[in-house]
């Protein structure tokens, strides 16, 4: 049985975390359980990568953030307050926060492992990381997409951005980072 690194099963949870973000699913509380339960991997990820240097540290503080946008949402859920909070301009400043806030994460993690490939000598190639960025862009300029095709591409797009990230972090691991 293959030992797993500290640095693989940390990055993994951190984007997994990131990943269970970026889709929501409004069915059975779906969006309630999948958006804790990847705030909470990121959360765990993150932290025990934020020693490694600035990015991974700036990541961490982002998770933080993020959970914090998170808890103050479900807090709000559950009041009697959220339909009036989710018609003011508040509620769609504060969204766009946390869209930017994601954007800013990514970013940081981009940088964090450029600064990782750098360091065991293999040549930066963070380009998963970066079109997960602008998938996230996309959604903060709220663009409409409809039909089904356009959907399904997205789709594909964010499967194939998440495999090549995955893929990255285990070329670090077999690298000996």
């Amino acid at each position: 049985m293959e030992e797993v690194s500290v640095w693989r099963k940390n990055m993994g949870n951190a984007l997994a975390g990131i990943v269970m973000g970026l889709f929501t699913l409004n069915f059975l509380g779906l969006n309630y359980i999948l958006s804790t339960v990847g705030i909470l991997l990121m959360l765990t990820g993150f932290r025990a990568l934020r020693h490694i240097g600035n990015a991974f540290r700036a990541c961490y503080i982002c998770a933080v953030l993020k959970a914090v946008f998170h808890v103050f949402f479900m807090v709000l859920a559950a009041t009697i307050y959220y339909e009036s909070f989710q018609k003011s301009i508040a509620f769609k400043v504060v969204s766009c926060s946390g869209v930017i806030l994601t954007i800013v994460l990514l970013l940081c993690l981009r940088s964090g492992l450029r600064g990782a490939q750098e360091s065991v000598g293999i040549e930066p190639h963070t380009g998963a990381i970066t079109c997960m960025a602008l998938v996230n862009l996309l959604f903060l300029t709220q663009l409409q997409i409809q039909g089904l095709l356009i959907v399904a591409l997205v789709i594909v797009g964010i499967v194939l951005i998440v495999k090549n990230a995955f893929a990255l972090v285990s070329q670090l691991d077999e690298a000996g980072y």
